[in-house]
């Protein structure tokens, strides 16, 4: 048994218990990570423990959009990993914008979100930009 731990940087948020939703997102086979899973049909599970970094670019974590936040980043994550197709990188932007509106965000914020995902989103979901490990000691 070593001392030593392993950790990553960047997160501002980690979940309390396990998030259940079917989405409109359908890899051709299940996915399973430690936190995520993504059936066939579309059955979402983020596992609680389960971390991410809400909204991003300089835009406020309001309470609207941290379960849009929750999803989009699960899905992108799944994304950079080569476990789920870049083809539905589309689908998770346009369900960051509608869960948005549905949790209290006003809808022109929501379609501007969504505008500004669909211009500048896509480094996001590319392979460079996984987590880096650390190590310590």
């Amino acid at each position: 048994m070593t001392k030593r731990i392993a950790y990553k940087k960047g997160y501002k948020y980690q979940l309390q218990h396990d998030y259940f939703e079917h989405i409109p997102i359908q890899p051709e086979q299940d996915i399973k990570t430690d936190f995520l899973l993504l059936d066939v049909n579309g059955n979402l599970v983020v596992k609680k423990g389960y971390a991410w970094d809400g909204v991003s670019g300089g835009a406020p974590d309001l309470n609207g959009f941290m379960r849009g936040s929750l999803k989009h980043d699960a899905i992108y994550q799944l994304i950079r990993m080569g476990l789920l197709d870049m083809k539905w990188r589309v689908v998770a932007d346009a369900m960051f914008a509608r869960d948005s509106k549905q949790d209290g965000i006003w809808g022109f914020v929501a379609t501007t979100a969504n505008k500004l995902l669909r211009a500048f989103g896509k480094r996001h979901a590319s392979n460079t930009l996984l987590k880096r490990t650390y190590y310590a000691p």
